[in-house]
């Protein structure tokens, strides 16, 4: 099973949470979940299951995390029926820094 999904790849932080706008395309049938990981693989945070044509803008980090810190975030994709997994991405990036949203 095939999906697809957008998410923000300049992560910034907003009151201890990670701006990520996480978006399940309106197309798939797929549900999605992100996971942030720290570069050691310590999950940080993460949303739960995003049906398609929705999306999440925010996700709650357990811990502080300062500009430039390496992290990765992980997006899954889930049959809806069965929750078998349909694959996963990883993307490696760094914190942006404090949004100014």
């Amino acid at each position: 099973m095939s999906y697809r999904f957008s998410v923000c790849g300049n992560v910034t932080i907003d009151g201890g949470k990670a701006v990520v706008y996480l978006t399940n395309a309106e197309e798939n049938t797929a549900l999605i979940k992100l996971r942030v990981l720290d570069e050691n693989g310590e999950m940080l945070g993460e949303t739960g299951l995003i049906k398609p044509n929705e999306y999440v803008k925010y996700v709650a980090l357990s811990r502080e995390l300062p500009q430039g810190t390496k992290i990765k975030l992980k997006i899954m994709g889930y049959e809806p029926q069965t929750y078998r997994s349909a694959g996963a991405a990883t993307l490696n990036t760094t914190i942006g820094g404090q949004s100014d949203q």
